[in-house]
């Protein structure tokens, strides 16, 4: 009786904690794969490996190496900062639409206009 009170237990704490890691994983999946905006004329590649995102055109990064979520960012918006500081603000609007924004830091020239772009 006990051996299966214990089995029991542990097969719903195993479920409670896979089920928590694929919702924190499922926050961020929107935003990967391509997305093309029709003012700059360009795609852009999102793609995530464990905490570190790369954002990509046809000619090559746009982030520098990679770049890691501030800490406000949720499942609505993401801000990335890469190791140059320069801040990457991507807000859903909708499943199949965002609006990109992209600061530098401090000193650096560079801030762009919130720039509108679909998913492909």
């Amino acid at each position: 009786m006990k051996k299966t009170l214990y089995l029991s237990l542990a097969i719903i704490i195993c479920i409670t904690v896979l089920s928590g890691c694929g919702q924190a994983k499922s926050k961020t999946t929107w935003l990967q794969g391509k997305w093309y905006s029709k003012s700059w004329q360009v795609t852009y590649v999102f793609s995530q490996k464990n905490d570190n995102w790369q954002i990509k055109d046809g000619k090559g990064n746009v982030i520098s190496k990679s770049a890691t979520p501030s800490k406000d960012s949720n499942d609505k918006a993401i801000t990335l900062v890469d190791q140059n500081g320069t801040k990457f603000i991507i807000k859903k609007i909708d499943k199949s639409t965002i609006k990109f924004l992209q600061t530098s830091k401090k000193g650096l020239m560079g801030t762009t206009a919130a720039v509108e772009f679909v998913k492909e």
